[in-house]
């Protein structure tokens, strides 16, 4: 039987097009890799999810547990920016083909904002010097 490997970039609330397009957006922190695996008569002892920065070379190997079919994207890629991945299935006897190529931009949410304050629209508080004292 035939292992069929294929990687899924997941990305919460974004999506590539039917067509890959466009490149999917992922967070560095957040994101995660996925793929499915269909266990042969020679069964994977690990995952090797490669990594790099230009189609079909790839330069970053992460070995993931076979029981494992994820890994986070910070696991995976050393730093943000636009990556090539494929994920291949390994046992003592060798390697198995690359899955299909999934490419993406990591990058890393805002800075939190701070010091937030409550204010009433269209209400402005006077200067000391501009009020006026009853009596006068």
């Amino acid at each position: 039987m035939k292992r069929w490997l294929i990687a899924a970039l997941l990305v919460v609330g974004m999506a590539a097009s039917a067509f890959g397009q466009t490149v999917p957006k992922v967070s560095f922190q957040k994101g995660t890799l996925s793929w499915d695996y269909t266990q042969g008569t020679s069964p994977a002892t690990e995952f090797r999810m490669k990594c790099g920065v230009a189609t079909n070379t790839y330069t970053k190997i992460t070995v993931v547990p076979v029981t494992q079919k994820v890994v986070n994207v910070n696991l995976a890629i050393p730093a943000v920016g636009t990556y090539f991945c494929v994920v291949t299935a390994a046992n003592e006897y060798g390697e198995s083909n690359a899955s299909n190529e999934v490419n993406f931009t990591a990058g890393n949410a805002p800075s939190d904002p701070t010091n937030l304050r409550l204010g009433t629209v269209g209400a402005s508080l006077p200067s000391p010097a501009n009020i006026v004292k009853a009596g006068r």
